[in-house]
């Protein structure tokens, strides 16, 4: 299954330490790096830079059975476009 199949939606709509000229996620954004959520066990962010260069995270929740999957799979494709990331089979 793809990784947006896992999600409850797609494409993620919170991100944190956006800067305040930030309009929310695109498709188009591309994702640099990922890292396991410290706070939930069912989360990675996505570090994600903007068309403007803007950095900022993407949490998404995905079921902790395919967490570290996702994980080794993004790891090895990156970067990688937000839309591409939802595309990725785990």
């Amino acid at each position: 299954m793809k990784i947006k199949e896992y999600c409850e939606g797609w494409p993620p709509i919170i991100t944190i330490g956006a800067g305040r000229d930030f309009s929310g996620s695109e498709l188009a954004d591309v994702v640099v790096s990922l890292r396991k959520y410290a706070e939930a066990k069912d989360r990675i962010i996505l570090e994600t830079r903007d068309k403007n260069g803007i950095a900022y995270g993407i949490p998404v929740s995905l079921p902790e059975n395919v967490l570290d999957r996702a994980i080794a799979a993004l790891s090895q494709k990156l970067p990688l476009t937000v839309g591409e990331v939802g595309e990725v089979n785990i």
